[in-house]
């Protein structure tokens, strides 16, 4: 048996293995894991050793005849092996004769002794600390082992070489299957980064750093973080050859600021080097650190069943009438207590007397704690004040119980500082008893209101002593290098724990443990769960937080039979809040069906949620919803793979303006699509105009977060790439969570806009499309078929279901232009069928429509109108574009000539040139015109010469109020100055770059009211306007 396994290693039972047949029927055997570490032996019985209370041993394995003894620090070489409780076997363990003590890099090792798989490395400076931390307690690197990676690089079948992969998950695979997660997704990250490694690049002094310029930042492609290394290397240097390590200290627009070893600084002279972009592994080795002790935990935490009923902490009973809770005298009645805090027998007054009935019925079965140790759900969703419930069982607990030591989590460090911030506004703790645990790079980043709270890991033991520690999941990692384990807090609390795989949300859960402990997880599981890079890790659990998985098992499913008096929900393991105080009740009623049961119901204040009841701009008063339906195009640029929709992005900025002209302020506004390109794309349109502080995000910057208006740009009208964002859960379509998170924002006014055809596709947006359309607060362009409209005779759904706010918009000042042009705009009717007619329909149902460009006083004889084939771009820099093709249905590359491309960049400041090319490479550039009229009508007005006659001209003078994009069905134009001085202007469908705008000063036309939409037309004089230093 010898000669058939790997050199040095002899096979045990429990081992893991990895095993291959040689042509001669050999077998072949390796450990699958390997590690080398050093740790204190912590448990010696008899012939059985343990190192770290995970790696066990044998005395065959020690070398020189050594005899351990309970806290020896040792050096152990271990393999992956199920031994019992423990998941590693020591093949070989040395003492060591003192603690190990980072003494951080000397200049002899940082230059020349510190060898690294790639060659030497040289370490950089660091933004965070000048002197290394010694934690007695040292954190495993946890490698990904080598058969695992060959395989996800070559694309193999992961679950035949990982068959944990493949069966359920169990206290037997536990570690061991999140391991593996864990694995994959760190495969994938190494992956995403290193598609972003740079050939040959110069870096540029700026003060004390060296500036890298990385195309893609801006979009967060990669996403850099401050501390984050890269590793530069010399071309076609070979292994023998130095590497050098920076550190980020800066991250700009398109750049990032770095510092390496300060002698590169010095001899730096602009040499190229080859760019390696790395992560930081720690929250990912915590987390494979935290499946390991998960063991400690046992099954009633991890898989509870039916749940036993434990003696209660504190003997308290809800007061239904009063602002207290009664209490008797609980089971630790003659612990000591701390200054100021509360017997168990004391009454339980609450510190925040408006909570509702179910919160404080949460309150009180958390200081009861009579579940344990099955974790404890608050189930809260959108709004329901499940922080405010957390804040005060936190405070119970910290008066109540005064042996009580608590650590409060959350996954971001946002709702940590939320946390820790609500704690001290409730008056009820003081700078000794709270602590706010950051890490290193958030010092200058904390809320004023508790900076005198903040430790960072320089400070943990000061920071163990402290009776609550709030921190985000991650961070709480730091306490096991100090020693602490399993059992040192009575309470963990984590907050949007939603938000947290399970690996991390072990991490503080961990730290509790035993019969008096209580695990108290906070979140909703019908919102976004964690932010993964691998969808193969995603789909086979990693994306599954701990507080959904729960909720899927026996002992925490509704049953409304059973607990009807309790909100459906076993009291003992679970309590949903169900009092919505964000949203209108218009707002909620959909999200409260489709997610919820229909359990929640609006107490938001009335002169909050209603004050746009009445707003100018919706289709029916007292429906504050809006969705307004378009037919733009889902377009990219260049190399990006993200996606954007100018016809949206045009439409969104109309109604903010509209919004903003009356008592809304910016930052009551926000703005949520899925794309970076798209929130890109508006943050230009609106820095234009002066909208800055306006937010624009994703859905998942908006989770958690609450804004007066919403307004949604879905982006996607084209439907050959739905199936590409459905397997890679990008955009809103097929992807529930986002979907509930993205409508359950808005407090008085919720605009959606997006494509109704593709949208209806999917079965959420569609129950939005027709609840939309029953309220009447439907408004754009035509229906799909699956869309149930009402019949005139039986509701007035169908008159208002395209109405067009009559109000003009508001006014905006232009920033200063350089270059100044007089348009003439010919615009005929873009909109009616001959059935709408009396209808005042929305004003940007244009984007299937042609648009002729045709010299003043030369219409009929030269026209020089652009046929379909003529495409028309507006470049950035790229010698490719892309158009959506309405015959294959599919997005087709155009390839431009180097002539085409001469003189088109549009990236650099001032220069506005324009290319038009068509499908046979020919180029045709505009001739030098200063009156321009372009004329927009459906291909049978066309043909028939049916015209709308025209309302008067109305001419703008530069520098003066400028009103909004489009109005009464006014068509948007981009309008670009030709190299020779002249001008081109095109409909936003046809534009990929949303540069300028031609603003029209529509205060002196007359509003279109029922029965007058067709009777005007109009030739309207612009001057239009430009910020040259604008790049899109």
């Amino acid at each position: 048996m010898e000669n058939a396994v790997h050199h040095g290693y002899r096979p045990w039972k429990g081992d893991w293995v990895k095993a291959e047949t040689s042509e001669d029927g050999t077998v072949h055997l390796e450990p699958l894991r390997s590690q080398i570490l050093t740790g204190k032996v912590s448990q010696v019985r008899g012939d059985t050793g343990v190192v770290d209370s995970e790696v066990v041993f044998w005395p065959q394995v020690c070398v020189d005849g050594y005899v351990p003894s309970r806290g020896d620090w040792v050096e152990v070489t271990a393999i992956e092996s199920s031994q019992g409780h423990y998941n590693w076997r020591a093949t070989r363990v040395t003492p060591v004769r003192r603690p190990p003590r980072d003494r951080g890099p000397s200049k002899l090792k940082s230059w020349q002794t510190q060898k690294v798989q790639d060659g030497w490395v040289i370490p950089g400076q660091s933004p965070f600390r000048r002197k290394p931390i010694r934690f007695p307690v040292h954190l495993p690197q946890y490698p990904v082992p080598d058969m695992l990676r060959n395989c996800v690089f070559e694309g193999g079948d992961v679950k035949k070489i990982m068959p944990v992969l493949s069966k359920p998950l169990t206290m037997t695979d536990y570690s061991r299957r999140w391991s593996c997660l864990l694995h994959l997704e760190e495969l994938q990250m190494e992956i995403d980064i290193h598609q972003f490694d740079m050939i040959n690049e110069s870096l540029q002094p700026c003060g004390e750093y060296l500036s890298l310029t990385v195309p893609g930042l801006a979009e967060g492609r990669p996403s850099v973080l401050i501390g984050d290394k890269v590793v530069l290397t010399a071309p076609g240097a070979g292994d023998c050859s130095p590497s050098y390590e920076g550190y980020v200290h800066e991250v700009l627009r398109e750049e990032v600021l770095l510092k390496f070893h300060q002698d590169f600084h010095t001899s730096y002279d602009g040499e190229p080097y080859n760019v390696f972009f790395m992560f930081n592994r720690s929250t990912l080795r915590r987390c494979h650190q935290a499946v390991n002790f998960a063991h400690n935990l046992g099954s009633q935490v991890l898989f509870p069943s039916q749940p036993t009923l434990s003696p209660p902490l504190a003997n308290c009973q809800l007061d239904r009438n009063s602002t207290q809770l009664s209490a008797g005298k609980g089971n630790h009645s003659d612990a000591q207590q701390s200054k100021g805090g509360r017997s168990p027998g004391a009454p339980v007054q609450l510190f925040n007397p408006s909570l509702n009935q179910q919160q404080r019925a949460a309150v009180s079965r958390i200081l009861r704690a009579e579940g344990r140790p099955a974790p404890y759900v608050l189930f809260g969703p959108p709004g329901t004040g499940k922080t405010v419930t957390l804040v005060e069982a936190i405070l119970q607990v910290f008066h109540t119980l005064p042996y009580s030591r608590i650590i409060a989590c959350t996954p971001s460090n946002s709702a940590a500082d939320l946390l820790a911030e609500r704690l001290h506004h409730s008056g009820q703790v003081k700078q000794a008893d709270m602590v706010r645990l950051n890490a290193f790079q958030r010092v200058q980043e904390v809320p004023e209101s508790i900076e005198r709270y903040c430790m960072d890991g320089d400070q943990l033991e000061q920071v163990s002593r402290r009776r609550i520690i709030v921190a985000t999941c991650s961070t709480a990692g730091l306490l096991y290098s100090i020693g602490l384990r399993a059992g040192h807090f009575t309470h963990v609390f984590v907050d949007e724990a939603g938000q947290a795989t399970e690996p991390e949300c072990l991490i503080p859960v961990g730290l509790c443990a035993g019969v008096q402990s209580q695990v108290v997880l906070a979140g909703d599981p019908m919102q976004l769960g964690p932010v993964l890079q691998s969808h193969l890790a995603k789909d086979l659990g990693l994306g599954q937080s701990l507080l959904e998985r729960l909720m899927t098992r026996g002992p925490y499913l509704r049953d409304n039979n059973k607990f009807s008096q309790h909100g459906a929900y076993n009291p003992l393991l679970v309590t949903k809040l169900v009092c919505n105080y964000r949203s209108h009740p218009a707002l909620l009623k959909l999200p409260s069906e489709l997610f919820y049961h229909g359990d929640l119901f609006t107490l938001a204040d009335p002169s909050l949620t209603r004050q746009l009841e009445n707003w100018e701009g919706l289709p029916c008063k007292g429906r504050p919803i809006i969705f307004h339906g378009t037919e733009g195009e889902d377009m990219r640029e260049g190399s990006s793979p993200s996606w954007f929709n100018p016809v949206e992005a045009v439409q969104v900025l109309r109604y903010t303006q509209l919004l903003l002209g009356g008592s809304v302020n910016q930052s009551d506004l926000g703005i949520i699509t899925p794309y970076r390109k798209q929130v890109e794309k508006l943050r230009l349109l609106l820095g234009s105009v002066g909208l800055d502080e306006v937010k624009v995000g994703s859905v998942e910057e908006f989770q958690g977060q609450e804004r007066l208006i919403i307004i949604i740009s879905t982006v996607r009208s084209t439907t050959n790439m739905l199936k590409h964002d459905t397997q890679h859960t990008l955009g809103f379509l097929s992807n529930p969570k986002r979907f509930n998170v993205s409508v359950t924002r808005a407090q008085a006014l919720l605009i959606m806009v997006g494509n109704p055809h593709v949208l209806g596709q999917d079965p959420y947006w569609l129950s939005m499309l027709q609840y939309c359309v029953d309220q009447g607060a439907y408004t754009g362009c035509s229906l799909p078929s699956t869309v149930k409209v009402q019949s005139e005779t039986n509701s007035s759904t169908s008159d208002v279901q395209h109405t067009e706010p009559s109000s003009p918009l508001p006014t905006t000042n232009s920033p200063s232009s350089k270059v100044t042009e007089t348009l003439t705009l010919d615009v005929k009717d873009t909109r009616r069928s001959h059935l709408e007619r009396d209808r005042n329909l929305c004003s940007d149902s244009i984007s299937n429509h042609k648009v002729d460009i045709r010299e003043s006083g030369r219409r009929e004889d030269n026209n020089l109108a652009l046929s379909e084939e003529k495409i028309e771009a507006k470049l950035g820099g790229g010698k490719t574009i892309e158009r959506y093709d309405k015959n294959t249905s599919k997005q087709q590359p155009v390839a431009l000539t180097e002539n085409q491309v001469t003189g088109a960049s549009s990236v650099i400041p001032g220069n506005k040139d324009s290319v038009v090319a068509d499908s046979k490479g020919g180029q045709h550039v505009e001739s030098s015109v200063k009156d321009v009229h372009v004329d927009v009508r459906e291909e049978e007005e066309k043909s028939s010469g049916c015209l709308v006659p025209e309302l008067p001209n109305t001419v703008i003078q530069n520098r003066s109020n400028m009103q909004g994009l489009l109005n009464n069905g006014a068509p948007i134009l981009s309008v670009e100055t030709m190299e020779n001085g002249g001008m081109n202007a095109e409909s936003v469908s046809d534009c990929t770059g949303l540069t300028c705008e031609a603003v029209c000063d529509y205060s002196s036309m007359p509003s279109l009211s029922d029965g007058e939409s067709d009777q005007h037309d109009s030739d309207v004089i612009v001057e239009s306007s430009y910020e040259e230093s604008g790049d899109d």
